[in-house]
Order: structure tokens, then sequence, then C-alpha cells
């Protein structure tokens, strides 16, 4: 029996329909709710694919891993116990650690200032390997930075070391000779895939950054693997960056996050063995991780717990400025309670379609007291935030709503005084090779350009 195509429509239309029912269950604002629904049912044959790649908000079955891994979290968790921070001075830490960060002492914190100072650390503490290597990544190029990572790699499986490095699927996997390479050598390899298409999940990202060796020392923060960290890409040019190496009792806590989204993505087990935490100093961090699970979004509102309480300075530097609305707005609140804000973006980025969209926030944000300065030196990456002379948080979030809502993201957070100078000295520097954006460049630029920023606003939650 031939169909008609007014059969199809209809059917269309229907499933449209059905799926706007179910973003009612999803949705986070009213708003969202209606341009879903306006999408699903008047115009289904483009709604509804858009819908299922970047629809739901949530993973179902996420902590349904923390069942399976009872006996390696109990584990650590006695092994850190010791340094458990149960005295919170402010009331930025008390807020963090009810958030769901976790706080210990007995740590070391440095700084990392660029790539090639990253690599060079998180080479030489892979050299020293004895009982495993934990990396997770966004990006892991197959070019000269990927290989040397490789071959360093490569050697600790052969000397007995296990190696697990686990890295997001969407466009930026590896070539099949240097996965073969690393298979072939014994390298635990996993791609972070949460798709499935059963249960709608397609718009989900491991964003997150780990170098962890021996749970003795690991690495945080905005940096990949891959040469244009390293400004060796020539349609990218130099390249801006900040890690941090710590070393410590919080070293197992990453670890142990790292291990759920193993155990998730990849079906199986982790089988390493701890050895005994040592104290390695004396400054207390917070690790911080955030996933797209639950009804409230832990990264969004530690941001906005920072934000709110700064008295004298909120420094940010953030490649990626299209923040929710309350983020904008706390940041104006602000300014206009005299913070010091200032937020530095890059003058030329690796993302056009980010870069021209954030020129709408960045007016904004101006014409309401906020400084915000464009790097000149090349793409800045660093996602930092600095807040008076008592915190500061440096990983892997932008300020989007991807990082605020949707992708696996992680960092670090301490009242460090000895780091937080340190911060801001690398921070002045880089205001230095800055300017900063007036309150009539948006106005000045081109009515196409203006244009294309308000169209591409539009699809600000998924860029």
């Amino acid at each position: 029996m031939d169909l008609s195509p007014a059969f199809y429509l209809i059917i269309l239309h229907l499933l449209g329909i059905g799926l706007t029912v179910y973003a009612a269950f999803q949705a986070r604002t009213p708003q969202g709710l209606m341009a879903w629904g306006l999408a699903l049912i008047f115009f289904p044959y483009l709604g509804i694919p858009l819908f299922l790649l970047f629809g739901k908000r949530k993973l179902d079955d996420y902590d349904d891993i923390d069942e399976k891994l009872i006996g390696e979290r109990k584990k650590i968790e006695t092994m850190v116990s010791p340094y458990k921070v149960a005295d919170f001075p402010t009331p930025i830490e008390r807020f963090l650690v009810n958030s769901g960060a976790d706080y210990v002492s007995g740590n070391s914190i440095s700084l990392l200032v660029n790539a090639d100072e990253t690599y060079d650390r998180m080479l030489k503490e892979i050299a020293k390997a004895k009982n495993f290597v934990f990396i997770q990544t966004f990006i892991f190029r197959s070019d000269s930075a990927g290989k040397r990572f490789v071959e360093a790699l490569v050697k600790k499986v052969q000397e007995g070391v296990k190696v697990y490095l686990l890295y997001e699927n969407l466009g930026y996997a590896m070539s099949r000779k240097v996965k073969k390479r690393m298979e072939d050598s014994g390298i635990c390899l996993g791609e972070f895939t949460p798709a499935r298409f059963n249960k709608l999940q397609f718009n989900f990202r491991n964003h997150r950054k780990l170098v962890a060796i021996d749970g003795d020392v690991c690495f945080h923060g905005g940096v990949n693997i891959g040469d244009e960290y390293l400004g060796l890409n020539p349609s990218i040019g130099k390249w801006r960056d900040t890690n941090v190496m710590i070393k410590g009792p919080a070293v197992n806590l990453s670890c142990l996050h790292f291990i759920k989204d193993w155990t998730y993505s990849q079906k199986k087990s982790i089988d390493v063995d701890f050895p005994e935490i040592e104290k390695e100093g004396n400054t207390n961090i917070f690790i911080l991780n955030s996933a797209p699970m639950g009804d409230r979004s832990e990264v969004l509102l530690q941001h906005l717990e920072l934000i709110n309480n700064a008295t004298e300075r909120l420094w940010i530097s953030n490649p990626y400025l299209v923040p929710p609305q309350s983020i904008v707005d706390a940041l104006m609140v602000a300014a206009i309670r005299g913070v010091d804000v200032r937020i530095l973006v890059p003058e030329k980025s690796d993302n056009p379609f980010v870069s021209l969209t954030a020129e709408l926030y960045i007016d904004r944000l101006v014409r309401n007291g906020v400084k915000v300065f464009k790097y000149n030196e090349g793409m800045l990456h660093n996602k930092i935030l600095l807040a008076d002379e008592c915190m500061a948080l440096v990983g892997s979030v932008n300020f989007d709503y991807r990082s605020m809502y949707i992708n696996f993201e992680n960092g670090i957070a301490t009242c460090d005084e000895t780091f937080l100078k340190d911060l801001e000295l690398m921070l002045r520097e880089d205001f230095t090779k800055s300017t900063e954006v007036g309150k009539q460049s948006f106005r000045e630029m081109s009515f196409m350009k203006r244009l294309g920023a308000r169209c591409l606003n539009v699809a600000s939650p998924v860029l």
C-alpha cells in the first residue's frame, strides 16, 4: 500500500508533539521549552534531528557507576581521610565543600605557564612512573606533540607500568596508525562515548583534562595534547595556556574521578595499586568535578558563589565568553558594587563562531562596568578565576553553556597565598599584552558582523 506524503508529515508532527512533551521534563527554562516546542511541532523535519542531537541535558546512568566502585572509593577515601579539611575559615570554603567538592590538606601546587613547560613536566613525571599513568584529554593529536607522549607511554608499558588513556570522540580521534601503535604496545586506550540513540545521549562531551601518575602527582588545566598548544599550528599562531601540578593527597581524589569516567565509558574496571599517601606540603586544595546529571549544575553554582562574594577583585581569563544569563548578571552586579571585574579573552580565537557570538556579551558587560581585555599575542586558552586575595580556580571550565551545564569538567581551587600571588603576577603580565575593549566597540563593527553575532547567539547553548 502506497502512503501519501501527507501521512508521513502527520507522523512527523505527532512525533514532534511527543518529543515536546518529553522536552517539558528536560528544559531548564520556559524559554528553552518554548524554542524546542515551536521547532518540534511546526518544523519537525528540522527540529526532531536537532533535538535528538542536542535536546537532552542530563545523563540518566552516570551515577550508577558508583555502586560498582564502592571498593575503590572506600580504599581511597580511607587513605585520604586523615587529610580531609574540616575547618572552613571562609564561607566560600564551606560552600564549595557543601556543593560536592573534595577538600584536602597536605599538598603542594605549582603554576605551569604555557604548554611547553607543562609538557616537559608531564613527560618527566611519566618517565618516573612505577605503577600507573592516567591521562584524560579532550584532544589527543597524532602530531609531533602527540607522538612524544605516545613514545613515553609505550616505554612505560614496556617497563610494566599500567597506562590508561581516555579521550573525547567527537572529531578529534587520533590516526589509526597511532591508535594501533598504542593498543599493540599494551596501552589501555578508550574513547569517552556516552552517545546512545536509545537514550537520546548525543550532546555530552568529556572536556576534562588530567594527567595523574602513581597517585603521587597530577596535572589540571586547559592544555590538551597537540602541536597547536606549543604554537606550532601556523593558522593559529602563539598559544597561551595554563596548567597546575599537584602533589599530595588531592591526587588520589582526582584519580578516583578518572576511574569513574573510565568505568562508565569503557564498561570495564581499572586494576591499579595505590601507594600510601604522603604529605607533600601545606596547601589545601579543592578537587572540582562536574557532570551533566541531577537537578543542579555544581560548576555554575560554584562560579556564581565566587562572583557574588567578591569584594575587591575578580579577574577572569577564559577563551570562550558566552555565559548563561545568571553569570552575566552576577558579573554586572559585582562591577556595580565596586569590584574590580576584569575579563581577559583572546583577540584571535580558534573558534570564530564563538568569538563572534561573544561580542554581544562583551558589549553588554563593558557598558555595565566590567573591564574586558583582548589578548593580542595569539590564542588565549586559560581557564582561570581569581577572586580577591582568597581563592583561585584553574581547570577545564569555559565561560559558556556547555561547560556550565552539559560537559564533563574538572579543575582545582585553592586559597594558597603563594599560588595566588604567582597567578596574579602571571595575569598582570597577560594584561600588559592586551587591549581594553571600549564601550563603542560593538557598535563600530560592521552591520553584517553585528547581525551574525545575534544570529549565532540563538545557538549559543550548543556552541
